[in-house]
């Protein structure tokens, strides 16, 4: 998967009197969402450029992580440290193999690199708490390593940059996300989760501070890099999918673009930026991605009503559309509260006007409340497809036993959008805080660039994920069906009460649908 992202580019060190270094803070299992939950300051002062005078930050909570293997932690470690796919680096994650194939003569780490071209000027140091990362400890120049836990890590690192002479390129793993995510899920609204990464963002945020407080840090220039190597669903990562996949990515330093990192950059970029930063741009030639990006200030929201076709909700007892995109039919019985209509007695809803619907980008959002503890079969809660087959072209959001999922068909490539596991998982998933609650669920579909599936909770819990809309087959001449999939006779059904569906000519940005109501 690789990009191009065509205008300002990273720039070396600006200034030959500024001695360059580097931080790159990796977040073990930390996903893109779950950023924006945190209530540690580190992360909303770099976005908004509190950090030092005349640093600026770039940032992406859509980013992408290793592209070609499941989303396991050894291959995603030695993709951010070498610039290279697994499959050249070869750390596949295969169950025993981990770093035994990788090879610092064949595929260098920067710090192997930076080592090398500057073996008695620059000392680099690797501090990690998740053992096999010593496969990736460097061979060549002044190095060293910490490896304790990550406190005592991070109390050692924070002595050591008082110090002159500390390491001026750093590589921190921090272990504490990923195994909040493994105990208790992976989940922003997932108490033990949150607490893990906010421990680990407290510990970068004591970093950032003595790096600041360094006597020598008026004559110094320092690219901070913080990532994550992969996300997680339910108490796993190893599934080929947009929440394993969806990462953050933050670049802080004096010639970076403020703002919004464009497309959707991948951690892989990380290496050439910090070899460019440290002055070996010779060196970013040998790398699979040259890390090139532009951003900007976020783009002010369009108006919500702005190619809104579909706006149905309950209006003096009937299921009205609110908009003008056209009219709705109730199939069998449906029944109708003062705030809400239940498919309870066996009914179903058609948005008439959109059969055949031709755009090419869109986004549906419906805000229901399910008892997904009761829920038999995979019944499709709002669909365009025969949902006999995932691989019928079309979309359905889908309702399992404790989840909602996502499915759209592809032109080519895996049945099941999401994902290209063999067994039918579709989204893995978008479970609520609280069954009893209603929850607002979106899909932003756009096949020129990003398909984003946004969940929003009556308690205010965000959560979203991202993959690629290259190949997206959603659109179908069938009905768009709520209650039901396209063709009304799919044989399970999810009981649920509606209040809201909402239906775009375009595709809303991640912002926008941050900011929709859930009713």
């Amino acid at each position: 998967m690789k990009k191009l992202f065509l205008g300002i580019v990273l720039a070396a060190a600006a200034s030959l009197s500024a001695a360059p270094k580097v931080l790159i803070y990796m977040l073990d299992g930390a996903r893109a969402d779950v950023m924006e939950a945190t209530d540690t300051p580190a992360w909303k002062m770099l976005k908004e450029n509190r950090w030092a005078d005349g640093y600026k930050t770039a940032w992406s909570v859509t980013a992408v992580n290793e592209p070609f293997v499941l989303p396991g932690s050894a291959a995603n470690h030695t993709t951010i440290s070498t610039g290279k796919f697994a499959k050249n680096h070869k750390v596949l994650d295969k169950r025993g193999v981990f770093f035994a194939p990788f090879s610092q003569s064949a595929t260098p780490t920067v710090l192997e690199r930076i080592g090398r071209k500057q073996p008695g000027a620059i000392c680099t140091l690797q501090v990690f708490s998740w053992r096999p990362d010593v496969g990736l400890l460097p061979k060549s120049g002044r190095w060293s390593a910490i490896c304790v836990s990550d406190v005592v890590n991070n109390i050692l690192l924070v002595e050591l940059l008082k110090r002159p002479d500390a390491p001026s390129a750093i590589v921190v793993f921090d272990d504490a996300p990923d195994a909040g995510g493994h105990n208790k899920g992976f989940y922003p609204h997932a108490p033990q989760y949150l607490e893990r990464v906010n421990e680990a963002m407290a510990r970068f945020g004591k970093v950032l501070e003595a790096i600041k407080e360094r006597s020598t840090f008026a004559d110094e220039e320092w690219l901070i890099v913080l990532c994550s190597d992969h996300g997680g669903c339910g108490t796993r990562h190893n599934l080929s999918g947009g929440q394993c996949n969806t990462v953050p990515l933050l670049y802080c330093g004096k010639n970076i673009p403020a703002g919004v990192i464009s497309g959707r950059p991948g951690n892989i970029g990380i290496a050439a930026n910090v070899l460019r930063h440290m002055g070996l741009e010779s060196e970013v030639a040998e790398l699979d991605d040259k890390g090139e990006f532009t951003a900007a200030p976020p783009a002010a929201a369009r108006p919500a009503a702005e190619g809104l076709l579909y706006d149905v909700a309950v209006s003096d007892g009937k299921i009205v559309n609110r908009a003008s995109g056209g009219g709705v039919t109730s199939h069998g019985t449906l029944t109708v509260g003062t705030d809400s209509f239940s498919n309870a007695p066996g009914g179903y809803l058609t948005l008439d006007a959109l059969k055949g619907f031709a755009g090419k980008k869109f986004t549906i959002s419906i805000t229901l409340r399910c008892d997904l503890d009761k829920v038999s079969g995979d019944p499709a809660v709002f669909a365009n497809k025969n949902w006999q087959s995932g691989a019928n072209p079309g979309f359905a959001i889908s309702a399992r036993r404790g989840a909602f999922r996502f499915n759209a068909a592809r032109n080519n490539g895996p049945v099941d959008y999401v994902l290209t596991s063999p067994r039918r998982m579709d989204l893995y998933e978008i479970v609520p805080e609280n069954a009893d609650e209603y929850h607002l669920i979106a899909v932003s579909a756009d096949p020129d660039g990003l398909v984003t599936v946004f969940q929003k909770s009556a308690k205010g819990a965000q959560y979203w994920f991202c993959t690629d809309g290259k190949n997206l087959n959603p659109l179908t001449d069938l009905d768009w069906n709520v209650g039901q999939d396209a063709t009304g006779n799919y044989k399970h059904r999810a009981i649920m009460d509606v209040s809201n569906v909402r239906v775009w000519n375009r595709a809303l940005t991640l912002d926008e649908l941050r900011k929709l109501e859930l009713k």
